[in-house]
């Protein structure tokens, strides 16, 4: 006779098969969580080792630990609260006892309320005893808060609806767990290590149950076996589903020659390749902090790193974080052709993007497979049908890891913003799953320089958690100034359980450091000699004088980049030198998201790499800041508007970027960079930068710093690369080094450095503490797409529409790429600041019936964004209207060079 804890309890209802049971046991889907659980961590042994040495057990007693709470991880099930959300269970349709009572925070309450068939059941696997109930809590939040978060506390009415037999059967279960899953050794006192293991047994949890509740691999069930009979079928399901979720980690080949690793290099390693092939690296966990010049090839010497750790078994894989979108996919292009390199030849690595609009990247797209067994053909560029044959030499990501950004933490090799990372560390839902898959990983931060006091604080919380669960961390950065690094090795060294040490004080540059546990150590490089220039700078004093040089220089055939502070200075630049005969493109964030991507493709070919003399001819790119970090390209002459140091350092790697490059205009000796800035030495009055661009001052508000920038810069007359670089960050932000700021400065400077205070106070508060484990966190957990992390001015995007045979359609056209419906709205998207546009008029009458139709194939969730129609009007500028923050209404412009706009009042 099937005992009752199997026959009469649903684990999952609600079967997408006709054919089959239309329930499964509440007994069986637990022993397939906990099979997944079993399996992961046999095929994962690092993750298991890193757990252990926090433990300080033995493998196989934490193993078997683990399974036994994954298979109770949905006991609070038992409940009528639970059982009666569906009447296609055994017992039929239920009334639902109030209050409702979610089942983790049930079965959360059954340990707190020291519930004694699940009390002796876990404290059999511990030495003494009563170490679990004293600290079990700590783990078993983590089991029960499956769900992405931890279960709240439900308090006395935990046990609501939880009657005598539901209690009776429950128990029974929790006891046959036991039986089949009895201890392998015992473990110590849980107090030291249960607050950081806690993170290991959320993700582990987490990633187990999304797995065992997919019913193509298990599929449902009559309750006829007992509980050792299906533990052996669901085994034999897990180690499938496993494999088909791609999610088992590829092996390494060991030790990876460059050669193999960077087969585009075919001349000799630059120094700082050279030193991170041969440096010794800590044992353990290990941070990595790269410091060169744009173009030193520190991409290549992070690969070089990773690779040597995945080959001593630090890591299983990486995870490429970017600080923008159209950074991450630069790179994932780039790793696309070379991440195989990092497997075993007969491997099947994956490669994922992740980032909020990765599904617009058409390489990603492509690369999706259904699964290992079942790997699904596609069509190249040219309509050829790929085989699975041709897969070893293509991208591929299994379609189970696609399906959610969370879960490309999970693949072999990521790429995604550091967005998706940072949420990790913040109170979002399922931030367990993300951190269980970069434990795994060497953790990859690029362009670290450009992130604002908020963001870089996050960092470090990011890279405490990652150094406490185990990871290893690679920091890259051209212009990194020495409080920023000094933070960033204290945050890891923290994570780490060290205490702070003494920051390295080593000015060399570039630079080398390397910190593990209890060591430190810095690595002078010497530079590239192909990298080595000085650069003049001279200043220009107004606009004017900006748009008389980009004229000069493409009269002369030369092609040039103005780089500005803001969007409506971009707009004024380009409209000036457009009626002055030339030709420009422009680039900035508020196009739409379909348009902006043609651009930044046109850029690259006209600018790149494979750029010709003949495309590169008199071409003038105008732009923001997105031309700072986004796109690889190169330019004859460049004017500059004036920013912080670090970000003019970057900006002038831009200009003559490709030292290789013949068919210049000009020779070295004309070669300059012009910034367009107030004069440092002059009259300064409070508005001294404010008078020369508003919307500047605004954007970097610290304007003390802004004229050292200057100071700094004009009166070195030259960017020196790389001798001159650590010099020139140290006189803008070294305050022993740098001169004081004007008196008619003083006041912004102040106010921003309690700003960049604040907003380092505001992210520590909003992220999650390591030290305090799982449940220890007391924030208000929410969904990871409406967390946000990064501070700023809120925005509005907009969904560009425009009218075609009676119907409202997306701005950008369903065309033969084989757009969906869905993907050309989201290419139609348009995001701009709030203040300057919050809505839409309402619409009326036919209006009104087509934008519903329209909105109607939207899914429900995006259905409150508002719809911009724009109606076309003279010179392809197409006219629409929004609606202010204070409900006053203003005509809208757009168009496809200049991009959006409001129209003068």
């Amino acid at each position: 006779m099937t005992a009752t804890f199997i026959a009469n309890y649903w684990g999952k209802a609600h079967s997408a098969s006709t054919d089959g049971p239309a329930w499964h046991p509440l007994a069986y889907h637990s022993l397939d969580v906990a099979a997944v659980a079993d399996r992961l961590l046999s095929a994962a042994p690092r993750r298991l080792d890193c757990m252990t040495a926090l433990a300080g057990a033995e493998p196989r007693a934490l193993h078997r630990l683990l399974v036994a709470l994954t298979a109770l991880h949905d006991v609070g099930k038992f409940s009528n609260q639970f059982q009666a959300k569906s009447a296609n269970g055994p017992k039929g349709a239920l009334p639902t006892p109030p209050p409702r009572v979610r089942h983790d925070a049930i079965g959360f309450g059954m340990l707190t309320a020291e519930w004694s068939a699940l009390d002796m059941a876990l404290s059999a696997h511990f030495d003494p005893a009563d170490t679990w109930r004293y600290d079990g809590a700590k783990l078993w939040a983590a089991v029960t808060g499956h769900h992405g978060q931890p279960a709240l506390d439900a308090g006395p009415q935990w046990d609501r609806g939880f009657g005598a037999a539901n209690k009776r059967d429950a128990a029974a279960f929790v006891r046959a767990v036991a039986n089949l899953l009895p201890p392998d050794g015992m473990l110590p006192d849980l107090h030291s290590y249960a607050a950081v293991l806690s993170w290991h047994v959320a993700g582990l949890v987490n990633v187990a149950d999304w797995i065992g509740s997919n019913e193509e691999w298990f599929t449902y069930a009559k309750p006829e076996d007992d509980l050792a009979s299906y533990w052996e079928r669901a085994k034999a399901n897990a180690e499938i589903a496993v494999r088909a979720a791609g999610i088992l980690p590829t092996a390494s080949p060991g030790a990876v020659s460059a050669p193999r690793l960077l087969p585009h290099i075919t001349g000799n390693l630059t120094p700082l390749q050279q030193t991170a092939r041969d440096c010794a690296l800590p044992d353990g966990p290990m941070l990595a902090i790269v410091e060169d010049v744009t173009g030193a090839g520190k991409t290549e010497a992070a690969l070089l790193i990773a690779a040597r750790l995945m080959a001593e078994s630090h890591a299983s894989g990486l995870f490429f974080a970017l600080p923008t979108m159209a950074t991450a996919n630069a790179m994932y292009d780039r790793l696309s052709q070379s991440y195989r390199r990092l497997f075993e030849d007969d491997g099947t690595p994956s490669l994922v993007l992740a980032h909020g609009k990765r599904a617009l990247h058409e390489g990603f797209r492509h690369s999706i497979l259904e699964s290992e067994e079942h790997q699904c053909p596609d069509e190249d560029a040219a309509g050829r049908i790929e085989t699975p044959a041709d897969l070893t030499a293509s991208v591929a990501c299994v379609a189970w890891i696609a399906d959610d950004r969370r879960k490309a933490f999970l693949a072999d090799v990521g790429v995604g913003t550091v967005d998706q990372a940072l949420l990790g560390v913040l109170p979002t839902r399922f931030q367990s799953l993300r951190l269980w898959g970069l434990s795994d990983r060497v953790l990859i931060i690029d362009e670290a320089h450009s992130f604002d006091s908020y963001l870089s604080r996050e960092l470090e919380t990011l890279l405490e958690f990652h150094a406490a669960l185990g990871g290893s961390a690679i920091v890259l950065s051209a212009t990194l100034n020495a409080t920023a690094r000094n933070r960033i090795l204290a945050a890891f060294n923290k994570g780490l359980g060290g205490k702070v040490d003494t920051p390295p004080t080593s000015d060399a540059y570039p630079l080398l450091t390397l910190a593990g546990r209890g060591s430190s150590n810095q690595h002078p490089v010497a530079s590239r000699p192909e990298s080595a220039r000085e650069l003049r700078v001279r200043r220009v004093a107004d606009a004017e004088g900006a748009i008389d040089h980009v004229v000069a220089m493409s009269r002369r055939g030369a092609c040039v980049a103005w780089i500005r502070n803001t969007v409506d200075d971009a707009i004024a630049a380009f409209e000036a030198v457009r009626a002055r005969g030339c030709d420009p493109i422009l680039l900035h964030a508020r196009f739409a998201m379909g348009d902006r991507l043609c651009t930044e493709a046109d850029v690259q070919r006209l600018l790149g790499k494979s750029s010709t003399p003949e495309q590169r001819h008199r071409r003038v790119l105008i732009g923001t800041q997105i031309l700072e970090q986004s796109l690889d390209y190169d330019v004859d002459a460049m004017i500059t508007d004036l920013a912080p140091v670090d970000m003019i350092i970057q900006r002038a790697g831009r200009l003559w970027r490709h030292p290789w490059r013949t068919g210049r205009p000009f020779g070295e000796n004309e070669r300059e960079l012009l910034l367009l800035s107030p004069d440092p030495d002059g009259e300064i009055t409070p508005t001294w930068y404010k008078d020369q661009s508003k919307g500047a001052a605004a954007v970097y508000s610290d304007h003390g710093y802004v004229w050292r920038s200057a100071k700094a810069l004009i009166g070195r007359g030259v960017i020196d690369t790389p001798g001159g670089i650590r010099g020139l960050l140290s006189a803008v932000y070294d305050e022993g080094i740098a001169p004081d700021v004007p008196a008619g400065l003083e006041r912004a400077s102040l106010d921003a450095d309690g700003k960049r205070k604040a907003s380092r106070s505001l992210a520590a508060g909003n992220s999650l503490d390591v030290g305090l484990g799982y449940m220890g966190n007391n924030l208000a957990w929410q969904s990871d797409t409406v967390t946000p992390t990064r501070l700023g001015e809120p925005v509005t995007v907009f969904r560009l529409a425009r009218r075609e045979a009676g119907q409202v359609v997306p701005w950008h056209p369903l065309d033969d790429a084989g757009n969906s419906i869905a993907r050309a709205w989201a290419l139609s998207e348009c995001a701009v600041r709030t203040r300057m546009a919050a809505g839409v008029p309402e619409a009326a009458g036919d209006l009104a019936r087509e934008i519903a139709d329209a909105k109607a194939l939207w899914p429900t969730w995006e259905q409150d964004q508002p719809l911009l129609l724009l109606d076309e009007g003279d010179g392809g500028v197409w006219r629409g209207r929004v609606v202010a923050k204070d409900n006053t209404e203003r005509e809208v412009l757009y168009d496809r060079m200049i991009g959006w706009r409001l129209a003068p009042a």
